[in-house]
């Protein structure tokens, strides 16, 4: 990062997923810095609204137009995120597939408790588009995917 845009500074404001952490960091870290042109949330069910209201008071919670403008990208897709998107508060969300690794969690457990080695599978893109990731293969090949590929059937019940 620092070799191909040596212009951006890159802070990084740990919080051990907690919002109140993150909020106090951020108001420090704009507070010292307060040309910060763009924010990426680990996780937006946790950081949203303290992000938000930090920007609000720092009066940066403003459309993209205005100069004082800060990007927002989050990464969980969560409804939230996608409200904040339409009221114009955040930029972008990415959606990451978490039913697919509960899905592989539960199934590699499965293995792991039957004392069954896993089967590497090849090296290849996933959902990370550009970011080559392993996965382990599962032997039923009906089950590739969370978009619009075929899936096994999921049990139907009362699932909130």
């Amino acid at each position: 990062m620092t070799s191909k845009y040596p212009g951006i500074e890159v802070f990084d404001e740990p919080a051990e997923w907690d919002g109140i952490k993150a909020q106090a960091a951020l108001d420090v870290r704009l507070s010292a810095n307060p040309d910060i042109k763009g924010i990426y949330m680990h996780a937006g069910g946790v950081y949203l609204d303290p992000t938000l209201r930090v920007l609000r008071d720092h009066d940066k919670l403003v459309p993209p137009t205005n100069p004082r403008h800060v990007v927002i990208v989050s990464n969980d897709g969560i409804p939230p995120e996608l409200d904040a998107i339409r009221r114009g508060d955040i930029d972008a969300t990415v959606s990451q597939p978490a039913d697919d690794y509960a899905e592989y969690g539960l199934y590699w457990a499965a293995q792991a408790l039957a004392k069954r080695n896993p089967d590497l599978g090849p090296h290849r893109p996933r959902h990370h588009r550009g970011q080559t990731t392993q996965r382990l293969r599962r032997p039923d090949p009906g089950s590739t995917g969370h978009r619009g590929q075929r899936r096994r059937p999921r049990p139907v019940g009362n699932n909130s």
